[in-house]
């Protein structure tokens, strides 16, 4: 039987579930991110990609207990990652757009940061971005986090002014 599971590997992730203050947890994800999730083949599975495509519970495990827990994927307002561990080397290129927000969520503070994108000419404006259908919207902090916030929570997105 252990030839037909699939390999995971254990991530600690910062959660906040509605009503819920920010907790850890691991959240599993593949050693390799599947083929419709990932224009680069080979690569891991990101939190960003689990959380966009994954089922309606994340089997996961809360850090400081201990015990198992399986989070509703509609009810997660956001999960916090170091950058790292979403890098994604299109967004650095000369082509991506960057703008500096403030996020307002209807749970819990506010999020600062930059949303980073690269988008087709002609439809790369911020709200081309912030209506794709993507479910989470990643705010990259200075503190060399993103934040994978989930936009059914998010009230308002306020761009900050340019140092």
């Amino acid at each position: 039987m252990d030839a037909l599971r699939i390999p995971k590997r254990s991530m600690p992730v910062q959660l906040q579930l509605q009503g819920q203050p920010p907790r850890q947890l691991a959240l599993y994800l593949s050693d390799v991110a599947p083929a419709e999730r990932s224009p680069d083949p080979g690569r891991v599975e990101r939190l960003s990609d689990l959380l966009e495509a994954g089922p309606a519970f994340l089997p996961a495990q809360d850090l400081a207990t201990g015990a198992p827990a399986f989070i509703h994927l509609e009810r997660l307002v956001c999960a916090w990652v170091p950058a790292l561990l979403e890098y994604d080397a299109l967004l650095a290129s000369p082509g991506a757009s960057e703008h500096g927000v403030q996020v307002l969520l209807s749970q819990g503070g506010p999020v600062r940061g930059s949303v980073r994108y690269v988008l087709p000419p002609g439809a790369a404006r911020l709200t081309d971005f912030l209506n794709a259908p993507q479910r989470f919207l990643p705010v990259h902090t200075a503190d060399e986090q993103v934040v994978l916030v989930n936009k059914r929570y998010v009230l308002e997105v306020n761009v900050l002014p340019t140092p």
